[in-house]
């Protein structure tokens, strides 16, 4: 009896101790078209993180089985996904990700009142405007940094898109 008690107990620790797992992927920089150096991707609520290389790759090991928010990141810019790690993942990332505002870059046509002539250009940072020029009108969208940011702004419904 003892002795199915210590093989039941080894092969236990064994099977424990084989529960983790690897994720390795691709950083896709969507700008460029190449991959994405010194991006940071971590697993959310664990100490496990890394960067990625030259090329866009990364690799995390030792993660033990289970579901996790992984992010990935740059300054003021990232992006979360969920993985399930039961073994070894793979992954491509496409970064940053694709923004609801990219529409409006080239249409300025309120979504909502679906008029050009209300909508004006959002500037981000600091307005300057030389001595003697007309002036032009802007929404100043502060400094706001992120990787996806809206493009214009419609004084009649007060919408930024």
């Amino acid at each position: 009896m003892r002795i199915v008690l210590i093989i039941f107990l080894l092969t236990s620790v064994i099977y424990s101790f084989g529960q983790l797992g690897s994720i390795t992927g691709f950083v896709f920089d969507r700008g460029q078209g190449k991959g994405l150096s010194s991006a940071n991707i971590v697993l959310d609520g664990t100490t496990i993180g890394c960067a990625s290389d030259s090329k866009g790759n990364f690799r995390l090991d030792s993660v033990p089985f289970g579901q996790y928010r992984i992010r990935i990141g740059m300054v003021a810019c990232d992006t979360t996904m969920t993985v399930n790690v039961n073994g070894h993942v793979k992954m491509e990332v496409t970064f940053p990700p694709p923004c609801k505002y990219d529409m409006a870059v080239n249409d300025n046509r309120c979504p909502r009142c679906h008029r050009r002539d209300k909508s004006i250009p959002i500037n981000y940072g600091l307005l300057v405007l030389a001595r003697g020029t007309k002036r032009r009108e802007y929404y100043d969208g502060g400094c706001d940094i992120s990787c996806c940011m809206p493009n214009w702004y419609c004084k009649r419904d007060k919408l930024k898109f």
